[in-house]
C-alpha cells in the first residue's frame, strides 16, 4: 500500500520544510474590524475589487455582483484539514468527507473553513456554491499521503457516478496543501483532469522557493496560483520584504494573497489570510464563472480564457521573472474580449483540425496551379495569347491561394 504518515508542521506561521511532509502553505490569520462598508457583506474584500477592474488604484466597484454561477451545476471540492459545516458564514457545505484516522471533521486552525469561505457563503464570491469538504489531514496536525490518496480518488469516483450518461455536474477541485515532489500523487492529479468537467486548482506554496520542487505545486496540466499584494507586488523573491510566494516555471497564474477575506471557524465573523491557499481559492471561485457561462469541460480550455482574461504584473523585481509568470486573471470586463473557444474540443484538437484543412487547401491550390500550368502550355501550343490574358490567369490563382491562406493560417 502506498503509506506514509509524517507529522505536519503545527505552526500555520513556521517557513520551515521538513522533506516528504504533507503540510500547509505557512498562513497567517488575524482578526480584522471593519474600517469602512464598501457593499453589503463584502466590506474591505479588496481582492474582488482587484479582480474587476485592470489597474489600481482600485475603485470599489464589484464587477461580479451582477454576474451568478448555477449552484447546481458545480461543486467545489476543499481538499484540506476540513471546514466546520454549521458556521452560517458558509451557507452551503453540502458535504463533509473524513479520509483521516480520526473522529473530527475540522481541524481546530480553521484553515479548510477560511478557504470554502473565500470561495462561498456570506464573504465568498459566490453566495450559494456547493462546498464539498474533503478532509485529508487529522485534527491533531498529522497527515499521510494515504489519506490524500484516497480523498483525490473519492472525488474522481463520484464525479464519474453523477455524470456517468452524461456531463450534467462539474467539479472544481481546490488543494491549498504542499508537500515534497512526488511523482504518483501527480499522475493521479492528471488521471483527475483526463475527465471532462473535472479541474484541479492548486497553491504554489509558502516557502520562497521553486514551485516545481513541491506537489501538487509541480502537477504539469492543474492550475498552480502565486500570489500578490493589494499593490500588485508578487509576494515572493526580492519583490517583497518578508517573502513568501513561490515561483518559477511551474505557476501559471498570480492572485491576490495578502489579507484575504474569509471566514472564521470560531464565529460568524471574518478573518484575513495571508498566503497562496488564498490565491488558489480566490482562482477556483473566479474559474468557476468562466466554466459556468461559457460551458467550459477541459482543464486547458479554462487556462485559456484565464489566460486571455489576465494582464500583466510587473515582475522584473524578481531574479526569476524570465521563468516566472506575470498573469493575473480578472473577471471578463468591458474592454476584454472572450475567446471563442469550442468546450466541446480541446486545444489540440483544434490546432489539429485546423492543420488538416489547412494541408487540404494547400493541396488544393498546388493541383489548381498544376492544372493552370498545364492549360496555358496547351493554348500556348495551338494558339497565339497575349501575355495580357496569361498575367490575369496566374494573378486570379494566386489571389484564391491568397486568400485561403490567410483564413486557415
Amino acid at each position: 500500500m502506498y503509506f506514509f504518515r509524517f507529522a505536519i508542521i503545527l505552526s500555520l506561521f513556521s517557513n520551515e520544510v521538513f522533506s516528504n511532509n504533507i503540510f500547509f502553505p505557512p498562513e497567517s490569520f488575524k482578526k480584522y474590524d471593519s474600517r469602512i462598508s464598501l457593499n453589503g457583506d463584502w466590506q474591505n474584500s479588496w481582492h474582488l475589487d482587484r479582480l474587476s477592474q485592470k489597474s489600481i488604484p482600485m475603485n470599489d466597484v464589484f464587477e461580479f455582483e451582477n454576474k451568478t454561477i448555477n449552484a447546481d451545476n458545480i461543486d467545489f471540492y476543499v481538499v484540506d484539514v476540513g471546514a466546520y459545516d454549521n458556521n452560517t458564514s458558509v451557507n452551503k457545505i453540502t458535504l463533509v468527507k473524513n479520509f483521516c484516522n480520526d473522529n473530527c471533521l475540522y481541524s481546530p486552525s480553521g484553515h479548510g473553513t477560511h478557504i470554502s469561505g473565500i470561495i462561498a457563503g456570506k464573504y465568498g464570491m459566490w453566495k450559494y456554491a456547493n462546498i464539498i469538504s474533503v478532509k485529508v489531514i487529522d485534527c491533531d496536525m498529522s497527515g499521510s499521503y494515504d489519506s490524500f490518496y484516497k480523498g483525490i480518488n473519492w472525488i474522481i469516483d463520484r464525479h464519474k457516478s453523477i455524470n456517468k450518461d452524461k456531463l450534467i455536474k462539474k467539479s472544481i477541485i481546490n488543494i491549498s496543501l504542499q508537500f515534497g515532489f512526488d511523482q504518483i500523487i501527480n499522475n493521479l492529479l492528471e488521471q483527475a483532469l483526463s475527465y471532462k468537467g473535472l479541474f484541479v486548482i492548486v497553491g504554489a506554496g509558502n516557502t520562497n522557493n521553486d514551485a516545481c520542487n513541491y506537489t501538487p505545486s509541480s502537477c504539469i496540466n492543474c492550475i498552480t496560483v502565486s500570489s500578490t499584494d493589494w499593490y500588485d507586488k508578487f509576494c515572493g523573491t526580492n519583490c517583497y520584504k518578508n517573502p513568501f510566494a513561490n515561483y518559477g516555471p511551474c505557476v501559471d497564474f498570480l492572485s491576490p494573497g495578502y489579507e484575504i477575506f474569509g471566514t472564521d471557524i470560531l464565529s460568524n465573523d471574518r478573518v484575513t489570510g495571508t498566503g497562496s491557499s488564498d490565491s488558489s481559492a480566490i482562482i477556483s471561485a473566479l474559474s468557476a464563472y468562466y466554466i459556468n457561462t461559457y460551458n467550459i469541460e477541459t482543464q486547458d480550455i479554462l487556462k485559456s480564457y484565464l489566460l486571455k482574461n489576465s494582464i500583466d504584473i510587473d515582475m522584473s523585481c524578481s531574479p526569476f521573472n524570465n521563468i516566472t509568470t506575470n498573469k493575473f486573471p480578472l473577471f471578463p470586463i468591458n474592454d476584454n474580449p472572450i475567446p471563442s473557444y469550442s468546450s466541446t474540443m480541446t486545444i489540440t484538437e483544434t490546432i489539429t483540425n485546423t492543420l488538416t484543412t489547412t494541408i487540404t487547401s494547400l493541396s488544393t491550390i498546388t493541383n489548381t496551379l498544376t492544372t493552370t500550368i498545364t492549360s496555358l502550355s496547351t493554348i500556348t501550343t495551338t494558339k497565339p495569347v497575349s501575355n495580357n490574358i496569361i498575367t490575369k490567369i496566374i494573378n486570379s490563382v494566386s489571389n484564391c491561394a491568397e486568400t485561403i491562406i490567410k483564413k486557415y493560417l
